[in-house]
């Protein structure tokens, strides 16, 4: 079965599965590999290629509203994420923090901006709008990880601390955090 085919057949098998998996058959009247609906039996399904970035195929019958998605992934095939925080006056040490987890395979999100350290001002919307992306970072990680130079933990950080661990997100830091 190559990895897009367009079923055009269209004739019931005379025993159709339920809910199961779609299976390859060859079509009686003309002859060819077919995909048969689990649901109504129909040899007219749709295969739209690999999805899920190559892991497994995705199926919609073209008869009923059947759909089946076969996802070959499993936990340890998805690299952790980590959101790396900490005040951006230490900007070498979220770089190295970065380059760390990111060879030990991890996916880091981090700071893209390091006002502080690169003495870029920045308004207080500009600030209000770079600390709702910290938490949309924290909420897509699966851990965190503090930037805490010498113990540094500032207003914004302790925030950003406090709405991980609201949100049940492992936390490790490069130093112990104060309470």
């Amino acid at each position: 079965m190559t990895e897009a085919s367009v079923i055009l057949c269209g004739i019931p098998p005379e025993h159709p599965s339920s809910n199961e998996k779609p299976k390859v058959d060859i079509c009686p009247c003309c002859n060819t590999e077919q995909v048969i609906c689990p649901e109504c039996g129909s040899h007219c399904m749709t295969g739209y290629g690999l999805a899920l970035g190559g892991v497994g195929a995705y199926y919609m019958c073209d008869s009923c509203d059947y759909s089946w998605k076969e996802d070959k992934r499993t936990e340890m095939d998805r690299p952790k994420i980590v959101a790396i925080i900490g005040s951006t006056r230490f900007k070498d040490f979220h770089l190295g923090a970065m380059q760390r987890e990111t060879l030990k395979g991890n996916i880091v999100l981090c700071a893209g901006f390091f006002h502080h350290k690169d003495n870029v001002p920045i308004s207080s919307e500009d600030k209000t709008k770079l600390d709702e992306l910290s938490k949309r970072k924290i909420d897509i990680a699966d851990s965190v990880y503090v930037v805490n130079v010498n113990g540094y933990v500032g207003e914004t950080t302790t925030e950003l601390i406090k709405y991980a661990k609201e949100k049940g997100k492992p936390i490790s830091s490069m130093e112990p955090i104060g309470s």
